[in-house]
């Protein structure tokens, strides 16, 4: 199943802009909504591909017995002046084609029920993670990442790798989970 996508696109930017409308009762901004999706890319991408690792090494530790979709959306991520822009969803966003009308993911998503569940909860707290953090400080994090550094050009807009985004958080993540299994089992002594 990894090589399959767990949201067309489209209605990912419509749950988003709804859920940031009902928090902050404020229409998102351009560049709230990139690195939104930016992150849920990225953030997604790099667990699934430790779960799938995890499950090929027959060292899972979850109740998940086949591969999760590594690519949350089907990505066209550009290296802008002001961090990551999905190509496609800023042409729609530009020509108002977004309405945020999707409320709820779970009729949305053709993954497996026993990943669906977690799948909407791991959207929902970046989400509300990002939602909390300013335009500019959001700009900011996503230009620290290496492909976006290796990617951007001075007035052009060249494409990201999607699996390179994938394999930087995948090693970001996988760090911490390293330290933190570390400081569990020194914790627990």
């Amino acid at each position: 199943m990894d090589e399959k996508i767990c949201f067309n696109k489209n209605d990912l930017v419509n749950y988003i802009i709804n859920q940031y409308k009902q928090k902050t009762s404020m229409d998102i901004s351009p560049l709230k909504l990139h690195k939104a999706l930016y992150l849920l890319f990225a953030m997604w991408g790099g667990n699934a591909a430790m779960i799938n690792e995890d499950i090929e090494k027959g060292q899972g530790t979850i109740e998940i017995t086949d591969k999760v979709p590594t690519y949350i959306f089907d990505a066209k991520f550009e290296a802008w002046k002001y961090g990551p822009v999905d190509i496609d969803v800023y042409n729609r966003y530009n020509h108002n084609m977004y309405w945020g009308n999707i409320k709820s993911l779970t009729n949305f998503t053709t993954t497996p029920q026993e990943i669906k569940s977690s799948l909407i909860a791991f959207i929902d707290s970046v989400l509300n993670q990002v939602f909390d953090i300013n335009d500019f400080s959001l700009v900011s994090i996503t230009q620290e990442d290496k492909v976006w550094k290796s990617s951007y050009e001075d007035n052009r807009n060249l494409v990201m790798n999607n699996g390179d985004i994938i394999k930087e958080y995948k090693e970001k993540l996988g760090k911490r989970r390293i330290y933190d299994k570390r400081k569990n089992t020194s914790s627990s002594r």
